[in-house]
């Protein structure tokens, strides 16, 4: 019999996560829309300095693709390839609802392939942005 556990003991217990989001909280950034819908941006202080830093916008992409699975992407753009809504200074949005191409779990982690777009019937309340590492973080809630 196989068994299958969601729950990572080790994540849980592991105190660097904890103390570093202690050490950086999340702070309201702005609240606005996106298509008719609220949402609230929260950013981390790095994060924050990191954006006044910077000469370009940031481009975040918040992805709900369906596939075997339901996966929530939040994606960092250099260039925008679709259409994108500024939300205060150098920041800019967007929210699509994608079906997968393959249902192959090796092709689905790998390239996470688009076949279409549709009309999303949830939209996203809240964005998480951190700086970290050198490299952008988010993720958002439904």
């Amino acid at each position: 019999m196989n068994t299958y556990t969601f729950f990572n003991v080790k994540e849980y217990f592991d105190p660097i996560p904890k103390i570093d989001r202690w050490l950086n909280p999340f702070e309201q950034l702005v609240s606005d829309e996106i298509d008719q819908n609220p949402i609230s941006i929260f950013v981390t202080k790095r994060a924050l300095e990191q954006l006044n830093k910077q000469r370009n916008a940031i481009y975040i992409e918040m992805q709900l693709m369906y596939s075997c699975v339901l996966k929530k992407r939040t994606i960092f753009h250099r260039h925008p390839g679709f259409e994108f809504q500024s939300l205060g200074d150098n920041i800019n949005v967007c929210f699509r609802s994608v079906q997968a191409a393959s249902c192959a779990p090796e092709e689905f982690a790998k390239h996470y392939p688009e076949k279409r777009e549709f009309e999303p019937k949830r939209f996203p309340k809240k964005l998480f942005v951190d700086y970290k590492n050198k490299s952008w973080e988010g993720c958002f809630e439904l």
